[in-house]
């Protein structure tokens, strides 16, 4: 049985943590800067509001450099606005 060190290198370097909201986009500095080629993000979960449009609004997160994320709202609606937790991990 396989378990996550065989497959990101040896282990974790850096965990990184937040929670941004926003009802379009938004670039996030990052505390210390990561390797975007050994790093990758997960959302922890999203809230929403949408202002009377029945059609939900979920996050996306992308690394965009060693000490930037960006966090989208995907809705489209301007009344939109979304809370993301996200969390940025570096491995070796």
């Amino acid at each position: 049985m396989s378990n996550l060190s065989e497959f990101i290198g040896g282990g974790i370097k850096s965990v990184q943590s937040g929670t941004t909201g926003t009802s379009s986009s938004i670039d996030v500095t990052l505390a210390t800067a990561i390797d975007p080629a050994k790093s990758f993000i997960m959302i922890n979960g999203t809230q929403h509001n949408v202002g009377g449009t029945s059609a939900p609004a979920y996050g996306r997160a992308e690394i965009i450099d060693s000490t930037t994320i960006r966090i989208t709202e995907t809705n489209g609606q301007t009344l939109g606005f979304i809370t993301v937790n996200w969390t940025v991990v570096e491995y070796y």
